[in-house]
């Protein structure tokens, strides 16, 4: 999925969400989302890729990414607090 929740109002993406987590744990399936839905992302990924110019700088359990001390991705995360 690229970006599957940009330009939906929250409803849209709230049953998008959804969709991908039955998708996920009633088939088990695996797939790759791209986005910058930080709300998405904890929803329904288990690990993470964040990448910053081309450059992987973290991998790994999404619970774990608020740990990184990685300033691009506190930067990120800073974001979807304000």
């Amino acid at each position: 999925y690229d970006e599957p929740t940009t330009m939906v109002d929250p409803v849209m993406s709230d049953h998008l969400s959804n969709l991908m987590l039955r998708l996920k744990t009633q088939l088990q399936l695996t797939a790759v989302v791209v986005t910058h839905d930080l709300e998405l992302l904890r929803k329904v990924a288990d690990r993470v890729v964040f990448l910053f110019e081309g450059q992987v700088i973290y991998f790994g359990p999404v619970a774990d990414l608020e740990k990184s001390s990685h300033p691009h991705i506190q930067e990120f995360l800073a974001m979807d607090r304000v």
